[in-house]
């Protein structure tokens, strides 16, 4: 008996799962931890966006150490427990964000009942792997992998290997379900995986580094549940 085509369906986060974080309230929330810190509102903004990639790398494992970073680069001296202050600012301003999209979880469970695992692989900061648990999602997704802790970024083919080997399933086996952020969509196709492009049409979120949409020519969706079709097309 051949096996079906998908074994399993992976996950980006932010713009897939939930909605992209708005660019407006992302930058003011920075602009008052940089307030807090005595800082330059503008300076430390600047400052944190071009921190980006290497928060997401893990290179400092705390919000409260990325607080100091900032800081120090920009000629600031941090006060430890502002730091601590500012970096709440931050968890509570990703932690509001943290609302699954409408047809999220119906999605994921109609996934694992057709008998199919499911991972995340997210380009994400060490706040979100800190507010995971909160999202009980334990259930529906077998094997996230933060960027932070495995301290590799999309594209790179590893990242996707380790969620392949987590998950115990080949590459091709695969379904990646991403807005295209980090090359992400692109990122895996080279690593062997079938891709799919989301975006909400009325999406208009915060993030700079969404660039395969613009190029994207593989299949598209507008909503979570229209995986469920190509999932069945696919058996």
């Amino acid at each position: 008996m051949s096996r079906a085509r998908f074994q399993a369906v992976l996950f980006d986060f932010f713009g897939t799962l939930v909605d992209s974080l708005s660019a407006s309230a992302h930058n003011d929330a920075v602009r008052a931890m940089g307030r807090l810190m005595g800082a330059p509102e503008q300076a430390f903004l600047v400052q944190w966006l071009s921190d980006y990639d290497a928060r997401g790398s893990g290179r400092w494992p705390t919000v409260e150490d990325c607080v100091v970073h900032t800081c120090e680069t920009i000629g600031i001296s941090p006060d430890r427990a502002r730091a601590a202050q500012a970096a709440r600012i931050r968890v509570a301003f990703i932690r509001q964000a943290l609302v699954l999209r409408p047809d999220a979880r119906a999605t994921l469970e109609a996934i694992k009942s057709r008998g199919l695992k499911t991972g995340l692989i997210t380009d994400c900061p060490p706040e979100l792997p800190a507010l995971w648990p909160a999202l009980g999602l334990e259930q529906l997704i077998d094997a996230p992998v933060f960027s932070c802790t495995a301290k590799l970024r999309k594209p790179d083919p590893r990242i996707y290997r380790m969620a392949c080997d987590r998950l115990d399933v080949p590459p091709d086996a695969c379904l990646f379900v991403g807005d295209g952020g980090s090359r992400e969509l692109s990122g895996a196709e080279a690593a062997g995986m079938t891709a799919v492009c989301i975006r909400a049409a009325s999406e208009d979120g915060y993030d700079p580094h969404r660039v395969d949409p613009e190029t994207w020519h593989g299949p598209r969706i507008a909503a979570l549940a229209e995986i469920l079709g190509l999932l069945d097309a696919a058996r």
